[in-house]
Formats: structure tokens, C-alpha cells, sequence
């Protein structure tokens, strides 16, 4: 597409709602990153309206939350030996306190002496 169009020069209004159809498209079958660059393109050819806003709103808000969540996989995958020891670690100390609580509530429950 953009080899087509450096023959054609912005403020294109028809170009522009080719790119804005072609964000459409791609948000649908590839990512929003890719529908992003596209309406940034329709807007450089003066392709405006409410809709392409609240997408680009919209879209801008999800490529976002994915950055966040591909850097904490990638923090995962990076430090995996220490993520799993520490969880490993919580895990044991967990257990550890339950079997505590336990064996404390059968020695209250067991120094009882009822009254009648």
C-alpha cells in the first residue's frame, strides 16, 4: 500500500479511508499494533473521524496492557530458576504455617476443661 501511494499526495481523503479500512482489516486478522500504524497513515492523508479516534483510543490501551504483560513473561522466562524457588519457598512456608495453626487449635481445644 505504501508503495502505491508515494505517488499520491496527502490530504487524500479517498487514500486515507483505504487506510483507515485497511487498520480495520488488520486489527481483525493480525495485531493492533499493525491497525495503528495504518490509521496513523490515514491521518497523515487527512482521513479523520469519531470512529477512527475511539479506536485508535482503544487500541492504544491494548497494545499497551500487551507490553506490560509480554515484559512480566519476560521477566518470568528470564528469571525462572529464582520466580520458581521463591514460589517453592512460599509454598513450603504455607504449609508450614497451616500445620502450625492446627496442631496450636488442638492444644487450646485439648488444655480445656468444661464445666457442668
Amino acid at each position: 500500500m505504501r508503495e502505491r501511494t508515494t505517488f499520491v499526495k496527502p490530504k487524500n481523503s479517498i487514500v486515507g479511508n483505504i487506510y483507515f479500512d485497511l487498520g480495520n482489516v488488520l486489527a481483525q486478522t493480525r495485531d493492533v499494533q499493525a491497525a495503528l500504524e495504518s490509521y496513523e497513515a490515514a491521518k497523515e492523508f487527512g482521513f479523520k473521524t469519531e470512529l477512527m479516534d475511539s479506536r485508535i483510543a482503544e487500541f492504544e490501551s491494548l497494545a499497551k496492557k500487551a507490553e506490560r504483560q509480554g515484559k512480566f513473561i519476560d521477566f518470568i522466562k528470564d528469571n525462572f530458576k529464582e520466580v520458581f524457588w521463591t514460589t517453592l519457598a512460599g509454598l513450603v512456608l504455607f504449609i508450614f504455617l497451616i500445620i502450625w495453626w492446627i496442631r496450636k487449635r488442638k492444644k487450646r481445644k485439648g488444655n480445656t476443661v468444661y464445666s457442668k
